[in-house]
């Protein structure tokens, strides 16, 4: 039998933490770092960070993002997306 794993999504929007709504508006969440030691800390399998305004702007991933949840010390495996057109932004 496959194992069952819990992915935490953390939706990142001009640089906050946002929640979705019909994908039309969106509710600030809070700091990005702060979700993914909550995340953390609940004992998830992943951790997910989409930069949903990255792609649309072409403006390349969010390193400042990236770098905020590296000095988080998480010990989940963290995924990025948002930004990457080619490899050398990955």
């Amino acid at each position: 039998m496959l194992k069952k794993r819990l992915i935490g999504v953390i939706t990142v929007k001009n640089g906050l933490a946002v929640q979705s709504i019909g994908y039309q508006r969106y509710l600030p969440l809070g700091e990005p770092w702060c979700l993914a030691e909550n995340l953390d800390r609940w004992g998830v399998d992943e951790i997910l960070v989409m930069s949903i305004d990255r792609s649309g702007q072409s403006i390349g991933p969010d390193f400042q993002l990236i770098s905020s949840l590296t000095k988080a010390k998480l010990t989940t495996p963290l995924i990025y997306g948002g930004g990457i057109s080619n490899k050398n932004d990955a």
